[in-house]
């Protein structure tokens, strides 16, 4: 299982089948432009945007020697929707060594004409309290996506969730060996959530209870009629990275512990 602490939706370490607190959290704001190619305002390490046959295509201009860790975030501008569905990787070791000598990686996960906020959280040495971050926003060409109707649906005492199908691409997709990933949101406040997760091989349902609610008994944690949503995602594997795809939210339910 995992398990992670969220705050001001951003998403944290998601390392498969660990379970972990997580002292990381990412400071994500986006600047608010919408074109073919985007340029946030870090003017030490610089982040481009801009539109490629693949996808979107993202350009470092310089990453630290000493960067241990890069998560980078796409989250769809919709407007209405009130829980946004992100794509999202976490790059370390050979892969990050490899990003460091090209400063480029492609997001083929978006959708013609939609608009993304993309945040990118730079770690140096391992330390937590001291990341580095850079946004952007961009309207998508192309890119794949998901081109069937797939809802995430809770069971009657909301312990479990089911999808109603299987994701169906608009291009051919390599999954990893983990297909899914599901990880259940709790909202504390205004400001901070509590995130609850696990890599599934195969399989279209998840129980999330009562494994939630022991882990979260062991840390002392507490919620009641605590609103919270279930992201169902497809683990993909996308040039020697896997990049975690959402797929489907539930509806909001409220959770007591």
């Amino acid at each position: 299982m995992v398990k992670t602490y969220l705050e001001d939706k951003m998403f944290c370490n998601f390392n498969v089948m660990k379970k972990l607190t997580v002292s990381l959290v990412l400071g994500i704001a986006f600047i608010s432009c919408a074109s073919n190619k985007t340029v946030s305002q870090n003017s030490t390490i610089g982040l481009n945007a801009e539109n490629v046959p693949e996808g979107i295509l993202l350009s470092f201009d310089y990453i630290p020697a000493e960067t241990t860790r890069i998560f980078i975030q796409f989250m769809e501008i919709l407007g209405t929707e009130k829980h946004p569905i992100p794509v999202f990787t976490d790059i370390r070791d050979t892969q990050l060594e490899q990003l460091k000598e090209t400063g480029k990686i492609i997001c083929p996960f978006v959708q013609n004409g939609h608009t993304y906020s993309i945040g990118v959280f730079l770690e140096e040495n391992d330390n937590h309290d001291s990341p580095k971050w850079l946004d952007a926003e961009i309207t998508a060409n192309t890119g794949i996506h998901t081109v069937n109707n797939v809802s995430l649906d809770l069971n009657d005492t909301q312990t479990s969730v089911i999808l109603s199908t299987e994701p169906d691409f608009s291009a051919p997709v390599q999954y990893a060996s983990a297909k899914y990933h599901y990880i259940v949101t709790l909202l504390v406040d205004g400001h901070s959530s509590i995130g609850f997760g696990q890599v599934v091989e195969s399989g279209l349902s998840w129980e999330f209870l009562p494994q939630m609610a022991d882990d979260l008994k062991k840390d002392n944690i507490t919620v009641s009629g605590t609103p919270a949503f279930v992201t169902a995602y497809c683990n993909i594997n996308y040039e020697n990275l896997v990049w975690m795809v959402g797929i489907a939210n539930t509806d909001e339910f409220t959770v007591s512990l």
